[in-house]
C-alpha cells in the first residue's frame, strides 16, 4: 500500500538526493553516463516521496513517447543530424513526454549515442551525451525542480506532509463527454475526443480533493488569523457537495483566504481555471471567481 503521508525529513532528503544525482549526471564523462541516468530513473521510480511526483508523468495519456520517437525517426534522412522532433508546449505534458522517453532509454529500447547522431549530428561520445543533457535532460530537470521547489514553500514548516501536498503534476484528460443538447459549442461526436481542454477537475469529488489539498498552506498563515482561514477553507469543501451554499457565501470564505495568504488566492485560481463544463457554472467556481477577480 503507497503511504499517505511523510515526515518533513523523509521529503526533504529525497528532493536533496534527486538534485545530487542530477548534478552527478551533468558532471560525469561518457564512461559513466548510463550508470547515472539508471541512478536518477531508479530514484524517481523507487523513492516513496519521488514515486508520488513522478507517477503522472509516466500515467500522462496525453502523450505516447513510443509514437512520438517513431514519428521523429520518420523524418532522418541519409545525412546525420538531419532529423527532427517537436515536444510538447504544456509544461506538465512536455515534462511526462521527456519523462516516458528516458523510461524507454532505461528498458534498452532506445540507444542515446544513435539518437543524438539522428537528431543533433554528434558522433563523438562526449559531445553526444552532454548534447542529450542539455537540450533534453535539462528541459526535464528544470520543470521537476521547480515544482519540488513549490512543494517545499507550500508546506511551510509542516511536519508531517500528506501525499496530496506533493503531487507536482497533473493529469488531465482532454477529452469531454457530453449528455444533454447543446448549442454554439465545440462538441466532439461520434465517439471522437474534443482536443485543446485543460480541464483537471471534472466532477464534485475531483474539486474537493484539489481544495483539500490547499490545508497544508493554512501553516504559513499568522496564528490569530488560522483557524478563520481553515473553516473558511472547509466551507469550501462542503460547498463542493452541498448546493444550500451560495456564492456570496462561497465568496466571503474565499475572501477570507485571500486577503490572509497570496499563495493560496492564487492557487484558487489555478484551480477554478482548470475545472470542467460540469463545474464551471456552479455556486462554488463562480463564488471563487467573484472574489478572486476571474473574469
Amino acid at each position: 500500500m503507497e503511504p499517505q503521508s511523510f515526515s518533513r525529513k523523509e521529503v526533504e532528503r529525497s528532493f536533496r538526493k534527486f538534485g545530487y544525482i542530477v548534478n552527478d549526471l551533468f558532471s560525469c564523462p561518457f564512461q559513466t553516463w548510463g550508470n547515472e541516468f539508471t541512478h536518477l530513473i531508479t530514484h524517481c521510480e523507487q523513492d516513496p516521496v519521488m514515486r508520488v511526483v513522478t507517477e503522472p508523468l509516466r500515467t500522462n495519456t496525453n502523450v505516447n513517447a513510443e509514437k512520438w520517437l517513431a514519428d521523429s525517426l520518420q523524418s532522418v534522412q541519409s545525412m546525420v543530424g538531419s532529423g527532427d522532433y517537436e515536444l510538447p508546449y504544456d509544461d506538465d505534458d512536455r515534462t511526462a513526454l521527456l519523462y516516458q522517453f528516458f523510461i524507454m532509454i532505461e528498458n534498452g529500447k532506445v540507444n542515446v549515442n544513435s539518437f543524438c547522431i539522428n537528431f543533433y549530428g554528434k558522433t563523438r561520445f562526449q559531445e553526444a551525451f552532454a548534447t542529450f543533457n542539455e537540450t533534453l535532460v535539462q528541459k526535464f530537470v528544470r520543470v521537476v525542480n521547480d515544482r519540488l521547489d513549490e512543494i517545499l514553500q507550500d508546506i511551510g514548516g509542516q511536519q508531517k506532509i500528506p501525499r496530496e501536498a506533493i503531487v507536482a503534476f497533473h493529469v488531465h484528460d482532454q477529452s469531454v463527454t457530453v449528455h444533454g443538447n447543446i448549442q454554439g459549442s465545440n462538441v466532439a461526436a461520434s465517439g471522437s475526443t474534443l482536443s485543446g481542454s485543460s480541464a483537471e477537475y471534472t466532477n464534485n469529488e475531483e474539486l474537493a480533493s484539489a481544495l483539500t489539498a490547499l490545508g497544508p498552506l493554512v501553516t504559513d498563515i499568522t496564528e490569530s488569523q488560522r483557524a478563520s482561514v481553515s473553516q473558511a477553507l472547509q466551507l469550501l469543501v462542503q460547498a463542493t457537495h452541498d448546493s444550500s451554499i451560495s456564492r456570496e457565501v462561497v465568496g466571503e470564505a474565499t475572501r477570507t483566504i485571500a486577503v490572509n495568504s497570496s499563495t493560496m488566492r492564487q492557487r484558487l485560481v489555478q484551480i477554478v481555471e482548470k475545472v470542467g463544463v460540469a463545474l464551471a457554472s456552479s455556486a462554488i467556481i463562480q463564488g471563487i471567481k467573484m472574489a478572486c477577480g476571474v473574469p
